[in-house]
C-alpha cells in the first residue's frame, strides 16, 4: 500500500471519529470546499449534496437528528484504499428518535480524496430498513 493510500485510510478513521462526536468543526475541515455527497436511495435524506454547508447542514445534521441524542455510532468494519479512492464498510447503530427502535445497518461508501480531504462520497445503505426504523 502506498503512503497516500494509508493516509487516505487514516483520514477516513478521523472522519468516523469526528462523526461519532458530532464534531462539526473537524468534519468541515476534512472536506474540500466543493465536496459532493451522493446518498443513494429514496428516503427523505437521499440525494446529492454539493458543498460543505449542504453536506454538513442539510445532510449530516438532519441525519443525526433521526436518533436519540448520544446513541448513534459508526463502527468501522474495513477500508481498502487504492490511489485516491477509499472503499469503506461500517455499521451504524442507534435508537431512532421517531420510533424508539434500535437501528443497526451496514453501510458501504466509496470516498474520493483530493489533497488529503474528502472530495466525493457515494454512500449505499438499505434505505427500506432505514425508512421502517428511522422514519416509522
Amino acid at each position: 500500500m502506498t503512503e497516500d493510500a494509508q493516509q487516505n485510510k487514516e483520514m477516513i478513521r478521523a472522519w468516523i471519529n469526528a462523526y461519532n462526536r458530532q464534531d462539526v468543526h473537524t468534519l468541515r475541515s476534512l472536506f474540500t470546499s466543493d465536496v459532493t455527497w451522493n446518498h443513494q436511495g429514496s428516503i427523505e435524506l437521499s440525494g446529492i449534496y454539493s458543498g460543505i454547508d449542504a453536506v454538513v447542514d442539510d445532510f449530516l445534521k438532519p441525519g443525526w437528528a433521526l436518533y436519540n441524542p448520544g446513541t448513534l455510532q459508526l463502527s468501522l468494519v474495513t477500508s481498502l484504499a487504492e490511489g485516491s479512492t477509499v472503499a469503506v464498510e461500517f455499521v451504524a447503530t442507534g435508537i431512532a428518535a421517531a420510533t424508539g427502535r434500535q437501528y443497526r445497518s451496514p453501510y458501504g461508501m466509496f470516498v474520493e480524496v483530493a489533497g488529503g480531504r474528502i472530495r466525493e462520497v457515494r454512500e449505499y445503505v438499505d434505505t427500506q430498513h432505514a425508512k421502517e426504523v428511522l422514519f416509522g
